[in-house]
């Protein structure tokens, strides 16, 4: 997967450009495939658990638009289940059976009051955007059989499948993102490398610091946030780290 990812800080809302590899390891082409847009369920039950955080916003999410790379002709897309799950038609085109094709994909959702892993945390120190289950991803199928679910369950992701992440997102200078990976922050940019990794979890915040050490050669980035209980949370959790890779 690759990423280029945009936080509007001032409307809560994430805009996305995702380039997927597909890769075709079954023995037949595959001319349709499926995509999760996990905002799409996670957005309306938000709003509606969390009704006086939420209270006169309207909010939602879509995919825009998927087409395949080096073409302009959008193709066609058909929801299914909770709408968590996208159903898209290549129009004519295939993966034949060891072959792979790149699918371009533009989305956006937008980020409303709640918790977890999904959504925005606030307090009187700043902001905290969780940015775990905003992204589409391949919905992996097996011989006409889904390997994931057709139902998400709240906080758990149910990819089985591990992928590369090469990704850039754009937030103000004062938000530091924490993720997985080797990171690189260049003013507002922050570039992130990631190899196998079952799910893609990012954290973007105004008020959260890190920490880096080495432990045994591995390097370590401690993220915290900068409120209440700050001091000692730094303390045990790096004490947590440092004993976990010793």
């Amino acid at each position: 997967y690759d990423m280029e990812l945009i936080l509007d800080v001032e409307n809560d809302r994430l805009d996305e450009f995702v380039s997927m590899e597909l890769k075709n390891n079954g023995n037949t082409e595959v001319d349709t495939v499926y995509l999760r847009f996990y905002p799409n369920g996670y957005v309306p039950y938000l709003m509606s658990s969390f009704p006086d955080e939420n209270k006169g916003r309207k909010m939602s999410s879509e995919i825009t638009s998927v087409v395949i790379a080096g073409a302009d002709k959008e193709l066609p897309l058909e929801y299914d289940w909770d709408d968590t799950s996208v159903k898209v038609s290549m129009d004519g085109e295939s993966i034949p059976a060891g072959g792979s094709l790149k699918m371009e994909v533009r989305a956006w959702t937008d980020l409303p009051a709640g918790s977890a892993r999904f959504g925005t945390s606030s307090w009187e120190e700043g902001k905290l955007y969780h940015l775990q289950f905003c992204y589409p991803y391949l919905e992996y199928n097996k011989d006409g059989w889904f390997l994931d679910p057709p139902r998400y369950s709240l906080l758990e992701n149910r990819n089985p499948m591990p992928a590369d992440y090469n990704i850039t997102i754009e937030v103000p200078e004062e938000y530091l993102v924490a993720g997985p990976g080797r990171i690189t922050r260049n003013g507002n940019k922050t570039t992130i490398v990631a190899e196998r990794l079952r799910d893609l979890a990012l954290y973007a915040s105004d008020c959260m610091g890190v920490d880096e050490f080495e432990q045994n050669g591995i390097r370590v980035n401690n993220y915290y946030l900068k409120v209440e209980g700050e001091k000692e949370y730094r303390k045990f959790s790096r004490q947590f780290l440092t004993d976990a890779f010793s």
